[in-house]
């Protein structure tokens, strides 16, 4: 069976064994490059299919009834081996290869389903919330990281409140930069929860592609009650500047009491629809799908759970209350604590999902 392999990202052959181990010894053929073989699923390095560090190993040769694994390069009786994601793999790797999968690294994945991921929950019968743990858990990743984690959160607060300060232009400002600015929070964090390290870079992913655009667009739409809100008290403000020193009594008995419940009625629309959509930038921040995907897995997400999702908004702003009472200096530890909650509740709903996928996949593979 001839042999091939890539030059100067050209693929070159064919070459019989005789003439592929000379261009090994040679050194034409090093342990970095990519080779083929009839048999091979991918292109893989040398040194994988040759099962050697170094170039001078000689080349393999398939007999009827083996393959190589597509994982370790390994030379494995073809039955027992199983195929996934096109690539022929062996019983050692089969465990490694799923785990990626399931944790959309491998290079067969597309990354984020929602389809999927809401298929996979479907089948579980749902996903488990348990605010207690998620408090108790979020505490301690903030307590084990608690310098880096105020000074990242309140970083952030401040890039937020500055452009928030911007005579007029401020309050158009903070919306379309909102999106970006939380998306890097919870990114931080998200990988504080997995316990992968992160830097302060990270909280700047958000002003970063891939995800740049997408946290921008989905923070609009998730902003985009709160603004409404915003422009109603503006125009509120204005009109009564004007009308002060000319107040009519019927203004006062009947406009007025319509206008508040208004302003209350906006505030209620714009809690609900924070509650459907604010999880949107943790997914965006983890996975940078399209930013109407995001917000759309979110809602069906929180649907799921709707009044466990309130009971978490309830319990984040007793958690602000709390901090605020401690002499304003607790709201420096809740602050970073709060958006640790939201990654760890995204970080749970996404392992419940890949318990079921890891175990369909196994099955299937088997």
């Amino acid at each position: 069976m001839p042999w091939y392999y890539v030059e100067a990202g050209a693929q070159r052959g064919p070459f019989d064994d005789t003439k592929f181990f000379e261009l090994v010894t040679s050194g034409v053929i090093r342990a970095e490059t990519l080779v083929w073989r009839e048999g091979m699923k991918d292109w893989l390095s040398y040194a994988t299919v040759a099962g050697a560090q170094s170039p001078g190993a000689p080349p393999v040769t398939l007999a009827p009834g083996e393959a190589l694994c597509g994982e370790c390069g390994r030379v494995t009786p073809e039955a027992e081996t199983v195929e996934i994601a096109g690539r022929r793999i062996c019983a050692t790797c089969k465990p490694a290869v799923v785990q990626r999968m399931i944790e959309g690294t491998s290079s067969g994945s597309a990354g984020l389903d929602p389809e999927e991921m809401l298929a996979d929950l479907r089948s579980r019968g749902g996903y488990t919330l348990e605010i207690g743990s998620v408090v108790s858990r979020s505490f301690d990743v903030v307590k084990d990281n608690l310098w880096p984690s105020i000074g990242v959160r309140l970083l952030m607060w401040i890039i937020e409140a500055a452009s928030g300060v911007i005579p007029i232009l401020g309050v158009f400002i903070t919306w379309v930069l909102s999106g970006m600015i939380n998306g890097g929070t919870f990114r931080y964090f998200l990988l504080k929860v997995r316990g992968e390290g992160s830097v302060l870079n990270d909280a700047f992913s958000g002003f970063q592609a891939p995800r740049m655009k997408e946290l921008m667009l989905a923070g609009m739409v998730v902003g985009a009650p709160a603004m409404l809100i915003n422009l109603f008290s503006l125009g509120f403000h204005t009109f009564t500047l004007f009308q002060a020193r000319s107040f009519e009594s019927e203004f006062a008995t009947t406009t007025l009491p319509v206008v508040v419940i208004a302003f209350f009625g906006f505030m209620l629309i714009a809690f609900v629809f924070a509650i459907l959509w604010m999880p949107a930038l943790v997914i965006l921040a983890d996975e940078p799908i399209h930013f109407w995907k995001a917000l759309e897995l979110s809602r069906r997400l929180v649907l799921q759970r709707f009044f466990t999702w309130i009971l978490v908004y309830l319990t984040m702003f007793a958690l602000m209350i709390v901090g605020m009472l401690a002499l304003c200096v607790g709201i420096f530890f809740v602050m970073p604590m709060v958006s640790v909650m939201f990654a760890m509740i995204w970080d749970d709903i996404r392992k419940q999902a890949a318990e079921v996928k890891r175990s369909r996949l196994a099955t299937g593979a088997a």
